[in-house]
């Protein structure tokens, strides 16, 4: 961390990572298809881990998330493996992606429940086979048609490995063992924000991944309480707001030193106190290796920061 200036606080996960290194995990129920064409490692294996990229955020900036892994209005289909490329290559750092489970056992990238209105394909997504799916378009963003298919989950992680950190959507025919494992064997768990929507989401989560970061909703103290009760630790909490304006929240949340996602709200900027800002639009963001909101004099020292991890 640089001296001198006041970055935003955060949990390191050093202590947590190292207990949980010894747990052992048990096998996947379905173990996901290894392809022949995954996409090539990442370039960089010194690239900052999510927790090292936001101790480097300095205060009045945001990490910029992509909302489904894509962009709108830039002929980008949602949660493809090329508009995850595309957001690489225009500076984001981290995307939001669903993740979903085919009946022959694969994991994939979609989020609605039926292919009909995001791809040439009809019917349930839980219903269909890998075999089938692999020749699916996916429609972009403006209903228009893209060249781009259905991407395995295992393919992404391999990709976004250096390059992107991923907040997970388990979708409801995912199997949050397997999609961990996953994570594991890409050594990608300092990379990843599972997603929970309830207590009982996050609870499993905890249990499954306690040296993840989880994202929970937290409308106020109370909240921090019950999911520690529910054993999600303090220290890979991160707190969606969504698009909440209560500055008393935030206080606490800062106080807590849990980090806050925030969801865009028209074209708002983010408030000061969000650490990760989720956006539709994230190729429209002037984004600086992954942040936003960043002074010249800011910029530097971010990546000076970014440089010395």
């Amino acid at each position: 961390m640089l001296s001198g200036r006041m970055f935003k606080p955060l949990h390191f996960m050093a202590a947590l990572l190292a207990a949980t290194s010894l747990m052992a995990c048990e096998a996947p129920l379905r173990p996901d298809v290894q392809t022949d064409d995954a996409p090539s490692a990442a370039p960089s294996n010194n690239a900052p881990t999510l927790a090292g990229r936001l101790n480097c955020l300095p205060k009045e900036g945001a990490l910029v998330a992509a909302h489904r892994g894509t962009s709108r209005g830039k002929g980008l289909a949602e949660n493809a493996l090329e508009s995850l490329e595309a957001l690489y290559a225009g500076g984001v750092r981290v995307a939001e992606v669903d993740a979903a489970r085919l009946k022959s056992g694969e994991h994939i990238l979609f989020h609605d429940g039926v292919w009909d209105d995001k791809s040439t394909g009809q019917g349930a997504v839980a219903s269909s086979r890998w075999r089938s799916v692999q020749d699916y378009l996916l429609r972009d963003t403006d209903g228009g048609m893209s060249t781009s298919r259905p991407a395995l989950l295992k393919d992404v992680l391999t990709y976004a490995k250096g390059r992107l950190h991923l907040e997970i959507d388990f979708k409801s025919s995912a199997d949050y063992r397997t999609v961990i494992d996953m994570i594991r064997a890409a050594s990608m768990t300092d990379e990843v924000v599972l997603i929970a929507y309830n207590e009982r989401q996050a609870r499993a989560m905890a249990k499954l991944a306690p040296d993840m970061f989880i994202s929970v909703s937290i409308e106020s103290e109370t909240d921090i309480a019950a999911l520690e009760r529910q054993g999600v630790k303090r220290s890979q909490m991160m707190a969606w707001v969504g698009k909440s304006d209560d500055r008393s929240l935030m206080r606490t949340l800062a106080r807590e030193d849990i980090t806050v996602l925030t969801y865009e709200a028209g074209n708002r900027r983010p408030f000061p106190e969000a650490d990760v800002f989720v956006t539709d639009r994230a190729l429209d963001k002037n984004i600086v290796e992954g942040a936003m909101g960043l002074s010249s004099s800011e910029k530097t020292d971010y990546l000076n920061c970014l440089a010395n991890l």
